[in-house]
């Protein structure tokens, strides 16, 4: 059995970041938010590692996206579950773009 286990569904961990940007940019002034994008203050969270195992449920774009940024971020032990066996379900000469305006962020 595996211990410690992070099940994480995409949309959820989306809808969970969204909040959190919109919450902590209303709250900071100017320059609190030029020090948050800058890449110092990151620098020190993506040297952390995360040794629990994270289980990802969908190869979709959302479920790919947070295994990236989870991996950028130094976590390790990501498994992510897609029902298709193959990646075919995309098509791979267009683009798609999103735009998540404050009613999907208030979800």
């Amino acid at each position: 059995m595996l211990k410690n286990l992070f099940v994480v569904s995409a949309l959820a961990l989306a809808i969970n970041y969204l909040q959190h940007v919109s919450h902590t940019s209303a709250m900071a002034n100017d320059a609190t938010k030029k020090h948050m994008l800058t890449k110092t203050s990151l620098a020190g969270k993506e040297s952390q590692h995360y040794h629990q195992n994270v289980l990802i449920v969908g190869g979709g774009p959302a479920g790919l996206a947070t295994a990236l940024m989870l991996a950028k971020r130094g976590w390790t032990n990501i498994t992510v579950l897609e029902k298709r066996p193959t990646a075919d379900y995309y098509e791979p000469d267009k683009s798609f773009n999103y735009l998540i305006d404050g009613r999907g962020q208030n979800l």
